[in-house]
């Protein structure tokens, strides 16, 4: 794979070998929240109580994720609207939890990834959290946000969220919009200025030079960032709202010949109405 911008070009191959778990639908409850601020960032501390755990019984702990998220979004709630919750301890809220995620890690194609989990947007919130679950233990984790399973068993009864992997449906489906809105050409100098560097490894053999990325969301971003180096073009299909490339110079309003026949159709039925009998 070649990526170049403006004449400059880097040889890479891109690896996605993402952390895999099994994860089910919970329940969870937030007893207590704060922000943090430590070394390397501000951090978001919940603690949580699942209304099942493995046993069957309600299961109580902490987790922290990073603290650019918004407490309201974490339990789905919007953030600056009359949904907003000045207090939203109590809230009980979806998420995807699994015991452990597994150690073998194999090579998947993020970009097929990344049409599939970032084009259930179009459907009813019920439905793209069914989606997203199914979605996510077909590829792996939206984010590493497990802490390391060999904590100890005292550490484990302390917080018992040790070693578990965790994922919040309501964050990852903001992060979905905001990654849909990244594709677009007109945003691509935005994205350049605050994503991640791609961090090419060096290795031994061909291709010499690797991307790597262990989980879902770290991978779609380096494919976003790789699409703009590489100048491909990406729009809104006006009828299903699914993302689709842009193939050519001219612009495509509809991802699809169906979607270009429906919508063909609808617009002759809506001219059909204003005709006067």
């Amino acid at each position: 794979m070649v990526l170049h911008r403006n004449n400059f070009a880097i040889p890479a191959q891109f690896a996605f070998k993402p952390f895999e778990a099994q994860l089910r639908m919970r329940t969870a409850k937030l007893l207590d929240w704060n922000r943090r601020t430590e070394l390397y960032g501000d951090s978001l501390m919940m603690r949580l109580k699942l209304v099942e755990d493995r046993d069957g019984e309600s299961l109580t702990g902490e987790i922290t994720i990073p603290g650019t998220y918004d407490i309201n979004t974490v339990v789905g709630a919007d953030s600056g609207s009359e949904n907003n919750l000045r207090n939203p301890i109590g809230r009980q809220f979806p998420v995807f939890a699994s015991d452990t995620p597994k150690s073998e890690r194999k090579t998947k194609n993020a970009w097929a990834m990344r049409d599939e989990i970032l084009n259930i947007t179009n459907k009813n919130e019920d439905e793209q959290v069914h989606d997203l679950l199914l979605l996510l233990n077909k590829w792996g984790l939206w984010w590493m946000w497990a802490d390391a399973p060999k904590d100890s068993l005292l550490m484990r009864r302390v917080n018992p969220f040790l070693g578990m992997s965790f994922a919040f449906p309501h964050l990852i489906l903001r992060d979905c919009e905001k990654y849909r809105q990244a594709l677009l050409p007109k945003n691509a100098g935005k994205w350049f200025s605050k994503a991640e560097l791609l961090n090419v490894v060096q290795t031994n053999k061909p291709p010499y030079f690797l991307v790597e990325r262990y989980d879902c969301a770290r991978a779609i971003e380096a494919t976003i960032t790789i699409d703009h180096l590489s100048g491909r073009r990406f729009g809104f299909c006006q009828r299903c709202g699914k993302q689709f490339e842009q193939e050519t110079q001219r612009k495509k309003n509809y991802c699809s010949r169906t979607c270009i026949n429906a919508a063909t159709v609808q617009h002759w039925r809506e001219n059909r109405r204003k005709v006067p009998k």
